[in-house]
């Protein structure tokens, strides 16, 4: 493997979120940043969503109506819960196939999860070069054009 490929954006947007189980595989630096930062991004649709679906329904009905803030209030969390987990999945599944592109094995993920030095760990080993020796997960999800 001599060459990385550079993803478009489409391309980026499908190993992104269609992808979060495929870890036999690689992701170059430039694709890992951007799914990252779409992910970032949306990670602020889930509190906005429990914003909206939370408490809005509280002017709606009213304060006084007994259970109608806990109903609307648990269903909301569970979706936004489910939409948590998937970000989470995506993110998980872009640094396993970065770490591979560098190097190294996905197991290295976990020291992303030490408090506090995880958040350098992290940093360090995301922005590592890719390896273009051969290693045992030495495929792309993009072809090279």
């Amino acid at each position: 493997m001599n060459k990385v490929p550079l993803s478009t954006w489409t391309e980026i947007l499908q190993e992104t979120f269609l992808h979060p189980f495929t870890w036999k595989a690689r992701t170059s630096i430039r694709t890992y940043w951007s799914g990252w930062l779409i992910l970032a991004l949306l990670d602020f649709i889930p509190g906005i969503y429990l914003l909206i679906m939370g408490v809005v329904p509280l002017f709606l009905v009213g304060l006084h109506q007994p259970g109608a803030f806990d109903i609307s209030w648990y269903i909301a969390m569970a979706i936004a819960g489910v939409i948590n987990l998937y970000f989470f999945l995506c993110k998980l599944g872009l640094m396993i196939r970065r770490l591979h592109d560098s190097g190294r094995n996905g197991v290295w993920a976990w020291l992303t999860f030490i408090p506090v030095a995880g958040v350098f760990i992290w940093l360090y080993l995301m922005l590592q070069s890719p390896t273009f020796k051969p290693i045992k997960w030495d495929r792309y999800l993009v072809k090279n054009r």
